[in-house]
C-alpha cells in the first residue's frame, strides 16, 4: 500500500467534511449529520493508521458512537425533563390564536 495513499485519504475527508459543513449550517440537523460523518472518517483514518486493519477502524468508528450514547443516556438520566416542560412557554401561530377567538 503506497504510503501517501493514507495522507491522501485523510485530506479528502477533511476537505469533503469542511465542504458539506460549511454549506449546512443553515440547518442545524444537516450541520449536525455532516460533522458526524467528518468525525465518523477522521476517526476511521486514525483508526486505520494506528491498527493497519479495516475492519478494526471502521468498528472503531461504531465504538466510539456506542461510548458517546452511554454518556448522552447517563447525562439525560439526570435531567427533569417534567420540571424542564412545565417551565417552557408554548408560543400560538396567529391563525390558531384568531380561530380560538
Amino acid at each position: 500500500m503506497d504510503p501517501n495513499a493514507e495522507k491522501l485519504n485523510v485530506l479528502r475527508t477533511f476537505k469533503i467534511g469542511s465542504f458539506h459543513i460549511g454549506s449546512a449550517f443553515a440547518d442545524m440537523l444537516t450541520s449536525a449529520v455532516w460533522i458526524g460523518i467528518a468525525l465518523g472518517g477522521i476517526v476511521f483514518d486514525l483508526a486505520n493508521l494506528i491498527t493497519r486493519v479495516p475492519h478494526l477502524a471502521y468498528g472503531s468508528v461504531f465504538l466510539l458512537s456506542a461510548a458517546g450514547f452511554v454518556v448522552c443516556i447517563g447525562i439525560l438520566a439526570r435531567v427533569d425533563a417534567p420540571g424542564f416542560a412545565a417551565g417552557c412557554v408554548v408560543m400560538q401561530e396567529p391563525a390558531l390564536a384568531m380561530a380560538d377567538g
